[in-house]
């Protein structure tokens, strides 16, 4: 997660001008971070309350019932189309602040995970849920389309 973060903090800056497929550098910011948000607050909200995150805390704004139930309905690549309209326009000090506090928030949970609790999950262990949905995830974008996701 650390190696990660030194890498996203190298790459995807303001005055970046590489492309990531048809997005940006701040566009990927913030598609890495909403991801690593939704894990670390879903990870949280289970440890703390026992239950699933709702929509509102994953994004990490007020949602009204019908787009709660929207976005929870959608898939991955409807999500991706979600959450890039919803962060279109917005700025790169909005960027750097979402991708720190969503990567805060998942280096958090994850440090407060036990050996045992990492390899709950049978064919598909917490840990390998985490590295697809933080390192290798990023990595994958960072690749660039033709060489990995995105």
């Amino acid at each position: 997660l650390e190696e990660t973060r030194i890498q996203i903090d190298a790459r995807l800056r303001p005055e970046s001008a590489e492309r990531f497929g048809t997005w940006s550098a701040k566009d990927l910011l913030f598609h890495i971070a909403a991801w690593e948000r939704f894990h670390g607050v879903t990870l949280r909200t289970r440890r703390e309350s026992g239950r699933e995150a709702t929509a509102a805390e994953m994004l990490g704004r007020p949602l009204d019932s019908a787009d709660a139930d929207r976005l929870m309905a959608l898939d991955t690549e409807e999500t991706n189309v979600y959450l890039e309209e919803l962060f279109q326009g917005e700025d790169w000090p909005t960027a750097t602040k979402f991708w720190r506090e969503s990567h805060a928030t998942l280096v958090d949970e994850v440090g407060r995970l036990t050996d045992a609790q990492l390899a709950e999950g049978g064919e598909e262990p917490l840990w390998r849920r985490i590295g697809l949905e933080s390192f290798s995830h990023a990595a994958g974008h960072l690749a660039g389309p033709g060489e990995g996701v995105g």
